[in-house]
Parts: structure tokens; C-alpha cells; sequence
């Protein structure tokens, strides 16, 4: 009896107890199912709230093969018609021309007359002169020469009779003498630098090919045998044409390679000189040499200067003989050095003198 009775008691209380874990385990699968649910449809609703991705990118057509694309043209502009230093010439344009686009249908176009921008006044102009000798000068304490060159020579160009175009010259000559009349080179310069020599080169078709005389060929590059160029070999070589420009009433000749100032030259105008202001170009076939004496010829080359056909640079032997009595009235006589010089350097047909005032 005592052990039924024991056995009966603890089923008493094994039976609630059992009963509270079951109560416990069933809430607790019960919350579960309800976090679940949750969950799920909070992943639903963010799945309708976002964008798709594909709606992100847009639609891009694919070219179409059959037509072609010409790149922009560069603007053209001849600067020996405006008040500045010269820039590059048509007579460096390439000879090619862009293939033409295929044809499509025209897109019509507004044209809005816009009212012409007022031209600097001269106090503006004088800041642009300063910030540009400022930044110039601080490219060249840098080490940076050809920038500080290039900002110097942009500066030179804003200016005429001004005193400091006097010191700008000065220092441009110091930087641009030895590089464009001599041997040496700056890092990274685009205009004068060295190129590989080609099969059959020689100094005459390497300065054909950079619009500059074989004699300066041979001159900047003392070290090579003209009888010997071998190919893949480096060369120095200007990137041309040289010009000139006369300041009439400062009897002052600027030599140019392109649109960079290189020197000055003391120029003399005969009494009665009558060489109208304009452009004029090296004339065909005009470089004369005779012993020791040296000719330059040079002609008409726009609108005001059309009447001239026969001018001349000389020097201690004068104008050309038997040549038109306008000759003289139309010359400019340098020093024998300094015209041997340009003897050199100018190249006939690509090579201009602009006379200024």
C-alpha cells in the first residue's frame, strides 16, 4: 500500500509539470510562427518598394555602322592680319583633307546673333600682362622651362611700345637663342627636340620636312656627317618656319620660329623708304648668294602690300642690281652677320615679314 500510494503522489505532480512544459513549448512555437510571418512580409513590401535595376540605366541606340564620324575641325585663323605675334601659318596645314561625313538628314539649326564681346581696356590688359610674367616666372624658378617660356612669350604678345616688352625680349632670348640657333634642348619641347633620321634622309630633306634650311639642320646638329646619316639615329630638328617682323619706328627686326620670340636685329630703313605696312612673304627662288654677298628677296603678300614684287634684305653691298628703283625705296638693310644669319633660318615661300608701323 505505502508504495501505490507513493507512486500515485508523484504522478500528481509529475502531471502539472509535464502540462507546464507543453503549454510552454506550444506559446513558444506559436511565436515563432507569428515573427515569421512578419519577417516575410516585410521582405515582400521592400521587394514592391525598390526600383528595379534595369530601370536605372538608360537605353543607349547602337551606332550605326554605316555612318562616319569626322572629327572637329580645328579653328583656322591667320594672326599676320591682327595685332599680335605671328602663330601658325595655313602653310603648315596638312595637305589632306577629312573624309567627308556620310550623308545624313540635315538638323536644323538657330542662329542667335550674339552681341561681339567689348575688347579689353588697356588697364585689363595690363593685369593679364602682369598675372602672365608672374606665372612665367614662377614656372621658370621650377625648373619649368617651356611652360614659363610659353607664358612669357604670351605676355610679349599683349604688348607694343610698352618698357617691359623690352625686358621680356631679353629674357626670351636668353631662354630661346642656344635651343633654336644652337645645340641645346629643353625637356619636353615641343618645338625643337630630336626625331628618329629615315632611310635616305639628309639635311636638305629633313629641313624640307620641318619647313627650315638644311643649312640650320647641319648647324644645330654639329656632331653628325652629312654623308652619313644612319638611320634610327636622333637628329635634332626646329619645328618651322622662321619669320620676321619689322617695327618701322624702332628700326627693331624680331625673329620668330613660328609664334615664339628667339631675337632682335638692328634694322635700317633708307631715307624716302616707302615699304607700306602689311605681310609680305620670302619670294620663290629669291635667296642669292654670290661669293660672300647674300640676298634675300621678298614679295607682296596681302591686300595692302599687293603692289610690292621685289623687295629686298641686304646688307653692305645693297639692293640687288638692275632690279626696278623701287628696290632701294623697298628694302631693309641689316648688318652682313645678322642677314647671313637669316640666310640660314628663312625658307622661301613659307617664311614671312609682317611690317608694322
Amino acid at each position: 500500500m505505502p508504495r501505490n500510494r507513493r507512486r500515485k503522489q508523484n504522478l500528481f505532480v509529475a502531471i502539472p509539470l509535464w502540462t507546464a512544459v507543453v503549454c510552454l513549448v506550444g506559446w513558444g512555437i506559436l511565436q515563432l510562427s507569428e515573427f515569421r510571418k512578419q519577417v516575410l512580409a516585410s521582405s515582400a513590401e521592400a521587394v514592391e518598394t525598390q526600383p528595379a535595376v534595369v530601370d536605372a540605366i538608360p537605353e543607349t541606340p547602337l551606332p550605326d555602322p554605316t555612318t562616319q564620324v569626322a572629327p572637329d575641325p580645328a579653328p583656322t585663323t591667320d594672326p599676320w592680319t591682327e595685332s599680335t605675334t605671328p602663330a601658325t601659318l595655313e602653310a603648315d596645314a596638312p595637305d589632306s583633307q577629312p573624309t567627308p561625313i556620310a550623308a545624313t538628314k540635315p538638323t536644323p539649326t538657330i542662329i542667335v546673333d550674339a552681341p561681339d564681346p567689348a575688347p579689353p581696356t588697356p588697364q585689363e590688359m595690363s593685369h593679364q600682362v602682369d598675372d602672365l610674367i608672374v606665372s612665367g616666372n614662377s614656372f621658370l624658378d621650377a625648373g619649368q622651362i617651356v611652360e614659363g617660356r610659353t607664358a612669357l612669350n604670351a605676355a610679349l604678345a599683349l604688348l607694343n611700345d610698352d618698357p617691359r616688352a623690352d625686358t621680356l625680349r631679353t629674357q626670351l632670348s636668353s631662354l630661346n637663342t642656344p635651343v633654336f640657333l644652337g645645340t641645346a634642348l629643353f625637356p619636353e619641347d615641343p618645338a625643337a627636340t630630336y626625331v628618329d633620321i629615315q632611310s635616305g634622309d639628309s639635311f636638305l630633306k629633313i629641313g624640307h620636312r620641318y619647313n627650315i634650311p638644311g643649312a640650320l639642320v647641319a648647324a644645330i646638329n654639329p656632331g653628325l656627317n652629312p654623308h652619313n646619316l644612319k638611320p634610327a639615329t636622333g637628329i635634332k630638328i626646329i619645328r618651322g618656319p622662321f619669320h620676321i617682323r619689322l617695327s618701322k619706328h624702332n628700326n627693331r627686326l624680331d625673329l620668330y620660329a613660328r609664334d615664339l620670340y628667339i631675337r632682335s636685329y638692328p634694322a635700317q630703313l633708307e631715307p624716302g623708304n616707302v615699304l607700306p605696312s602689311g605681310v609680305y612673304r620670302i619670294k620663290p627662288e629669291s635667296k642669292i648668294q654670290v661669293a660672300k654677298r647674300q640676298w634675300i628677296g621678298f614679295e607682296g603678300a596681302d591686300a595692302a602690300t599687293h603692289d610690292v614684287d621685289s623687295g629686298w634684305l641686304y646688307g653692305s653691298p645693297g639692293p640687288r642690281a638692275g632690279e626696278s628703283p623701287q628696290d632701294q625705296s623697298t628694302g631693309l638693310k641689316l648688318a652682313d652677320e645678322d642677314l647671313n644669319q637669316l640666310f640660314n633660318l628663312l625658307t622661301e615661300s613659307h617664311s614671312l615679314l609682317r611690317v608694322d608701323p
